[in-house]
């Protein structure tokens, strides 16, 4: 699936962008595992992964200037809060984006540079653990999502797979 990214306020806060492509935690402890294609993103874009409730993260690669970086946002739906933490420069153009959850609450982001012929075998961390709450309707939901923050020619995110595992022992 390709999501070609949307023009969003830079004030507005990952939680209440209206394109999110996301659905329910379908377990208390799960993986969530996607192969991502961020070749055709352009300046302004931030496309990634999100686990979305009452508090939320986000963590994404964000291009500025011809650079991609990886950046993780967090807040609270109900506060004008989320901050924005740069993670560090982004160097493949295929990733495997890994999120964990544990015990119903705690939300962690991982990933993996997807080469040619090769499979996700060793994530490395990024950013802390988060804690995630229940939202405005249901429960917690996850997803996927592709905006863009600024003027110019918006891009686009493809995801090749989205797929839920279970945690190992």
């Amino acid at each position: 699936i390709r999501l070609f990214a949307q023009q969003v306020d830079t004030k507005t806060q990952l939680c209440d962008v209206s394109n999110l492509l996301i659905q329910k935690w379908p377990a208390p402890e799960f993986y969530v595992t996607a192969k991502l294609d961020f070749s055709g993103m352009k300046d302004g874009d931030v496309c990634g992964m999100v686990s979305l409730g009452g508090q939320y993260a986000g963590l994404a690669v964000a291009m500025r200037d011809g650079k991609k970086y990886f950046v993780k946002r967090t807040g609270q739906w109900t506060k004008d809060d989320e901050v924005e933490q740069v993670l560090g420069q982004v160097d493949a153009e295929q990733i495997y984006l890994r999120m964990k959850v544990e015990k119903e609450t705690y939300v962690s982001f991982s990933y993996c540079a997807a080469k040619e012929g090769e499979s996700s075998e060793s994530f490395l961390p990024l950013g802390d653990i988060t804690e995630a709450t229940p939202g405005r309707w249901v429960g917690v939901k996850v997803g996927l999502f592709a905006i863009h923050e600024g003027e110019g020619d918006k891009g686009s995110m493809q995801a090749e797979y989205f797929v839920f595992q279970p945690l190992e022992g």
